[in-house]
């Protein structure tokens, strides 16, 4: 699933393109893994993959290891809201001169008179593991429990974490006086969830005897008055011909560079035979306010979800023994697509 989301500069209303794009391959798809990583998982929390968050964990502890296109500090935090405020905070550099690491437990609050306050948590939680930096690039690697019982953490769930990022140029005046970041951003992850997993099966490692076909199911310039802060779209869209049973290995998210924030999540669902050519309108918003028995009809037969993927979330791997089957008698049927786009006052 590959979605892509488009927003012009005016402040009346967005152009989006937000799509899917499956892999399917034939049944005999065989994958290989490999175990020699430590880091279990990874993404990159940024468009322009300047801020690599990579992890693993167990039972009791999160193993945590971020990376910045930079010399300075870096940090990573959870946050309740996706906003500075209340945020636990990791943060560390390596010193220019001695290439000493620092790595701190911290607490943001945000306060009308005094701004940020980026407080040093009295009880330090994260443990250094390593770090190191190059020319370019600070590497620190920190482990503490999943659960510290301390007012000032935020525990690692197993729910989507809205994850505050930041860096800055150039290292820290002193331990106790933190610059203001040069860069900032926010990410929703999902850490339990295995679509981040280093090691999965690669769809891309098919042998070449194996038949591996890509699908594209996407939306198109969908306007948003600035007036609404969300919209459901929906649209129909036929599936090529299917001269044999394939599976879908693969669902991909792809949202255009900058864009991460505008898509909330996309649902696919596979139409009855009942939706034909003659159905209409092919391209609606999903919570018409009026009643139309057209797009009634419609959403009333088109229910079974062949894709989702909701923020917080990557590509999806199916295991090796499993897949959606899409068959010879699904040929030329028709599926909706609906997006939930958020469309947030500046």
């Amino acid at each position: 699933m590959a979605f892509l989301s488009r927003r012009t500069a005016l402040t009346i209303k967005a152009h989006l393109l937000a799509g899917l794009i499956a892999a399917i391959s034939a049944q005999d798809y065989d994958g290989s893994t490999d175990t020699s990583l430590s880091l279990t998982h990874s993404t990159f929390l940024d468009g322009k993959r300047d801020f690599f968050l990579g992890w693993r964990f167990n039972a009791t502890h999160m193993d945590v290891e971020i990376t910045a296109r930079t010399r300075g500090w870096i940090a990573v935090g959870i946050s309740p809201n996706g906003q500075m405020d209340q945020s636990d905070v990791l943060l560390g550099w390596v010193d220019d001169n001695t290439n000493a690491v620092t790595v701190q437990d911290r607490w943001n609050t945000v306060d009308a008179k005094t701004g940020v306050n980026l407080l040093l948590d009295g009880k330090q939680d994260w443990q250094l593991v390593t770090g190191f930096q190059n020319d370019t690039h600070t590497t620190v690697r920190a482990v503490r429990a999943l659960d510290t019982c301390d007012p000032q953490d935020r525990p690692f769930t197993q729910s989507t974490l809205r994850i505050i990022y930041a860096y800055h140029t150039s290292d820290p005046i002193n331990p106790q006086t933190i610059t203001k970041h040069t860069q900032r951003g926010v990410r929703s992850v999902l850490f339990h969830s295995p679509s981040f997993w280093i090691n999965r099966t690669d769809v891309l490692n098919v042998k070449p005897q194996q038949r591996l076909q890509q699908m594209d199911i996407q939306v198109d310039k969908v306007s948003i008055p600035a007036s609404r802060s969300t919209l459901y779209w929906c649209k129909l869209i036929r599936l090529p011909v299917i001269d044999q049973k394939y599976h879908i290995i693969s669902v991909k998210p792809l949202i255009e560079q900058g864009h991460e924030s505008l898509v909330h999540h996309v649902l696919v669902y596979l139409c009855s035979d009942r939706v034909t050519d003659s159905s209409s309108p092919k391209e609606f918003d999903c919570n018409h306010e009026e009643r139309n028995e057209g797009i009634e009809m419609i959403t009333g037969n088109c229910q079974t979800v062949l894709a989702a993927w909701a923020v917080g979330g990557t590509d999806i791997v199916y295991p090796e023994e499993a897949g959606m089957p899409l068959t010879p008698e699904m040929s030329g049927r028709y599926v909706q697509i609906e997006i939930h786009y958020n469309n947030p006052p500046k």
